[in-house]
């Protein structure tokens, strides 16, 4: 018989998944609105997909490691506009998001999060 599955394989879902954030604001010389705010995501270690002795078992890439992502951004409001100074992925995380063999290949294609990114931006509301 073929196992497609074995008993107790996690699948790709990590056992712990966190999402934390926090943002201050305050009034600066009584004129501005001001913030400061920052973003952390956590994902434990993992199983990518079915465990050993199952059809499609491949021992390089089943195990997904803990991944942690980090923004922060800081901003000013006044009379409509905002204008806000961002850093996506503050620690330049290169986590292993995805892995696995390509069709027929002994190469492993991966992906990971975008590269830190700073930026600002100005926002108009009316």
């Amino acid at each position: 018989p073929v196992v497609v599955v074995n008993k107790g394989d996690q699948l790709g879902a990590p056992r712990w998944q966190l999402n934390v954030g926090g943002q201050f604001d305050w009034r600066l010389l009584d004129r501005w609105d001001t913030f400061v705010r920052a973003d952390y995501q956590y994902s434990s270690q993992f199983q990518r997909g079915v465990g050993p002795g199952a059809q499609g078992y491949d021992a390089q890439t089943v195990v997904g490691a803990p991944t942690h992502y980090l923004t922060a951004r800081a901003g000013v409001s006044l009379k409509g506009w905002e204008l806000a100074a961002f850093v996506n992925n503050v620690t330049d995380s290169q986590d292993r998001l995805y892995s696995a063999h390509g069709a027929g290949s002994p190469l492993i294609t991966s992906s990971t999060f975008r590269p830190r990114e700073i930026g600002l931006e100005a926002t108009v509301h009316y």
